[in-house]
């Protein structure tokens, strides 16, 4: 059967899954009206031409909701997915206009929060939770928290790190009782040098920790440190401020769809697995491991967020006996300035789109 007879049936099934659940949505979300995807009823064309709609995602597990938009709201708006390696490069294109609406993660807040300045974008809906996990060579016995005293274990910077240092704190562990490598981002070099036993264990987000268990060389511990503080919240929709200015409404109809499509891959876990694998996101042994690590969740957490800016705000660099240069003095300036108060985050966040009426 053709790929595109293959597609065409998961979206009649996705449809389907979506009419079944009725009136369900998630526990903070407003009941979706029907769209062209819910309803039999075709919408009528309209004279005027469709907006153009332009959504970066990641090839992640949780950015799946986002992934339907543009056959399911085709009769209403044009979306263009466009595909990003990194936060940061659909922060930037967020930031220029150049993409309307992204999938961001938190750690961007807590550095756009430290940089200051006009928002470059405004988080509308949540994405999910958790998403991040410690995982260990076969080899490797951690049964408990205590187990992970004198192991060495590679840490990606951002939530990974986060995350699980405060896992550590709430398990009455000190943040020196193992070796600690660290990586600046997530990919292939934290993978690698657990694949090839440089480290025992690692904290990672996910896919990356789904395709070391997927290979067959690493498994999960019992030990989540998505349970902290922070609620394990990872990423969320945002918008482009001046396009969510001018154009309230359609951001609505996306977020709308992010809510409905939530809801459904919530309850049928097969329908999120089909959905990155006919995407190309995420290779199918992977997700179906790494979906278990997944919660998605439409909510934005406020109280947490703001915990999470200040946990990840940039440390105070070390001073040396030799005075900076001026450019040197500036930088330490700007990421040694006094942290903001919590205003300063809340114009990132507009929660009306997802609360009920």
């Amino acid at each position: 059967m053709p790929a595109t007879t293959h597609r065409y049936h998961r979206r009649a099934r996705l449809a389907a899954l979506i009419i079944a659940a009725g009136a369900l949505t998630t526990a903070h979300a407003t009941p979706a009206k029907p769209t062209a995807a819910t309803t039999a009823a075709p919408i009528a064309a309209t004279a005027a031409k469709p907006l153009t709609i332009k959504v970066g995602y990641l090839a992640q597990l949780q950015d799946v909701a986002l992934l339907t938009m543009q056959d399911r709201l085709k009769d209403r708006h044009k979306v263009e997915l466009v595909r990003y390696p990194r936060y940061a490069d659909a922060e930037a294109a967020l930031g220029r206009g150049d993409i309307q609406l992204a999938s961001l993660g938190y750690e961007v807040l807590a550095g756009a929060v430290a940089r200051g300045g006009a928002p470059k974008f405004t988080y509308v809906a949540g994405l999910s939770r958790g998403a991040v996990g410690l995982v260990c060579r076969n080899e490797v016995l951690i049964d408990a928290w205590p187990d992970i005293k004198g192991k060495r274990i590679g840490v990606v910077a951002g939530l990974p790190e986060v995350f699980l240092d405060d896992a550590l704190v709430q398990h009455a562990l000190q943040l020196t009782d193992f070796e600690r490598v660290k990586f600046p981002t997530k990919g292939t070099p934290a993978l690698q040098a657990l694949r090839e036993g440089a480290v025992q264990c690692a904290s990672m987000p996910e896919p990356q920790g789904a395709t070391a268990v997927a290979e067959g060389y690493a498994y999960y511990p019992r030990t989540d440190i998505a349970d902290n503080a922070y609620g394990g919240i990872n990423n969320g929709l945002a918008a482009n401020p001046a396009f969510l200015k001018a154009n309230r409404s359609a951001v609505l109809d996306l977020v709308k769809e992010v809510l409905e499509v939530t809801a459904v891959y919530q309850r049928d876990k097969n329908a999120w697995i089909q959905e990155l694998a006919s995407a190309q996101a995420v290779a199918g042994a992977a997700s179906g491991v790494g979906i278990e690590r997944v919660l998605l969740d439409t909510k934005l957490y406020m109280d947490e967020a703001w915990s999470l800016v200040v946990a990840l705000r940039p440390p105070t660099p070390t001073m040396t006996t030799n005075p900076p240069s001026a450019a040197g003095a500036a930088a330490i300036a700007a990421i040694t300035k006094p942290l903001p108060e919590r205003d300063a985050m809340n114009v990132y966040f507009d929660t009306t789109l997802t609360e009920k009426p």
